[in-house]
């Protein structure tokens, strides 16, 4: 009789779960009745009760110890297949609905939207000043508020028309114009430039620069050529030039670094035809910068340049001239503008003090061949 109790039961369970009507029973009180208690189960999740029309179990009195552990059995399958979750699940009232979790993938690196860091400008009155520096051959180049940008480099210049430029040359006075917007000058090389009233006609250089507020913090005095003709002979030698009754054609002294102690600069030539330039025996053309070093006077060379008859040299002289000294980025130090005029052309060239005492050249202009 148990066995067949035991087959109505288990074919009355099937059928119930293939409708899908039947309820989960509760395992923990079917144990409970249970003569003989099972090794303890897993919990299951609860979930929304099932859809449909809950019928009543008919339990049998007497039924078998075989028949309720198989009852156990079953359900034990039913709840081994709803499982979701895992015995420490923090929410005992969490449904069996699909687990949502936040993204932990990092973004691609690709299509990131952190904005790049951009370098740091300097401080110090040059960080916030951007001028540029023209001349009658053309613009020499601007100070960026980091670097010096040539413009020969052929780099866009940011000039629009309407800026107030500072003139100025070795000699003069300051005068203040206002500027066009740059056009190409008619050379080789087709640079900009900037056309101004006073570049016209026949005048030494004058430079023109606009950003700054003050191009000449310190005076920049013209001194008498007489007084260095000893050491505008020793200056030569030093490069080797041998000229015993040289005599300087222009010597201007200031403060180029503001450090207290006064620079010289001092322009020594020998021209036989200043009209043509070109080259005769003896002829050479040089410019030197003096300064005290470490307590002492030095005369260092900045440009010098000796005609070659030999045949094999250029075929030309080179003539170079200080034409300004001024602040060119309004840093508070002064930069030094040479002209270099040869019989085909000319160059205007802006030198910086740099920090071992020499003047270096950081950006220039020129119209030849």
């Amino acid at each position: 009789m148990n066995a067949i109790l035991e087959d109505r039961l288990r074919a009355h369970f099937r059928e119930q779960a293939a409708l899908d009507v039947l309820e989960d029973p509760d395992p923990r009180a079917v144990i409970d009745r249970a003569q003989a208690v099972p090794a303890p189960l897993p919990s299951p999740r609860r979930r929304p009760p099932a859809r449909g029309t809950a019928r009543g179990l008919v339990l049998i009195a007497g039924l078998a110890a075989a028949c309720l552990l198989a009852v156990v059995a079953i359900v034990a399958t039913r709840g081994d297949g709803d499982k979701v979750g895992t015995n420490d699940d923090p929410d005992p009232t969490t449904t069996d609905q699909p687990e949502r979790r936040p993204a932990t993938t990092a973004p691609d690196a690709t299509s990131t939207t952190v904005p790049e860091t951009t370098a740091t400008t300097p401080a110090g009155p040059a960080a916030s000043v951007r001028s540029v520096v023209v001349a009658p051959l053309g613009v020499l180049g601007w100070w960026d508020g980091r670097h010096w940008v040539a413009a020969w480099d052929h780099q866009p210049v940011p000039l629009l028309g309407g800026e107030q430029y500072q003139l100025t040359r070795i000699g003069t006075s300051r005068v203040t114009v206002t500027g066009p917007a740059p056009t190409t000058a008619e050379c080789v090389d087709e640079r900009p430039i900037v056309r101004l009233d006073a570049f016209a006609g026949d005048v030494d250089t004058v430079v023109g620069v606009t950003g700054v507020a003050d191009i000449q913090p310190r005076p920049v005095t013209v001194l008498d050529p007489a007084g260095y003709q000893d050491d505008a002979v020793a200056a030569l030698a030093s490069v080797g030039i041998d000229d015993p009754a040289a005599r300087p054609k222009l010597v201007v002294r200031t403060d180029l670094d503001g450090d207290g102690s006064d620079e010289v600069l001092m322009q020594v030539e020998r021209i036989a035809d200043y009209g043509t330039l070109r080259p005769e025996a003896g002829d050479y053309s040089a410019v030197f910068l003096r300064r005290v070093v470490g307590g002492e006077v030095r005369t260092l060379p900045v440009e010098h340049f000796v005609a070659d008859m030999s045949g094999e040299g250029p075929g030309y002289i080179v003539l170079s001239s200080v034409v300004a000294v001024a602040d060119l980025n309004g840093d508070g130090r002064m930069e030094v503008v040479l002209d270099s005029d040869y019989y085909e052309g000319s160059n205007t060239v802006a030198y910086e003090l740099a920090g071992n005492g020499t003047l270096v050249e950081v950006m220039g202009t020129g119209c030849g061949v």
